[in-house]
């Protein structure tokens, strides 16, 4: 009978897919893979996957805006 720590690699490399095809997001996916969310990002760098941001339009300008009004 495995073990629980048999499981672990096979976890991973589904939470990795998952969170590849869009399927999960980055903080359950590294739920499913037993990692915290910083643990989880450095798997993903370590296997080549580009992590998956979301950002509107909206909050890009205001993002903008306020390094406008940072830089005077």
């Amino acid at each position: 009978m495995l073990q629980n720590l048999d499981y672990i690699p096979l976890r991973l490399a589904m939470a990795v897919e998952l969170y590849r095809s869009g399927e999960v997001t980055l903080a359950r996916a590294s739920e499913i893979g037993g990692l915290d969310i910083e643990a989880f990002k450095d798997h993903l760098s370590e296997k080549g996957v580009d992590r998956i941001v979301e950002v509107s339009r909206e909050e890009i300008a205001e993002g903008v805006d306020r390094i406008g009004k940072y830089r005077g």
